[in-house]
C-alpha cells in the first residue's frame, strides 16, 4: 500500500476460508525498487505456478479434516438420538 499505481479493489465473496481477506489488486505502472524484489524480475508467474500444487493439497487436507470432524459429530448424534418416543 502507499505505492503510486497500486490499488486495492473490492473484497471478493468466497465460499469458505472467510478468515482470509481476498481482494482484487491492481498494479498500473508500479515501479518496484530493486531492494524490494522477491526473487528474479519477470519470474513472478512461474513462482506462483510452482506453489499452486502445494496450496491445492493444503486446501484438500483442510477439507478432508473438516469432513471427518462433521462425520464424527453426525455419527455420535445418530447413536444418541431418540426418535418416535
Amino acid at each position: 500500500r502507499g505505492m503510486e499505481g497500486f490499488e486495492r479493489g473490492r473484497k471478493l465473496d468466497k465460499i469458505g476460508l472467510d478468515a482470509q481477506d481476498t481482494a482484487e489488486l491492481s498494479f498500473t505502472d508500479v515501479k518496484v525498487p530493486a531492494e524490494n524484489l522477491l526473487g528474479e524480475e519477470g519470474q513472478g508467474f512461474i513462482y506462483l505456478m510452482q506453489n499452486l500444487p502445494q496450496e491445492r493439497i493444503s486446501i484438500a487436507i483442510m477439507a478432508a479434516a473438516a469432513m471427518e470432524a462433521v462425520l464424527d459429530d453426525t455419527l455420535q448424534y445418530a447413536k444418541e438420538r431418540k426418535a418416535f418416543g
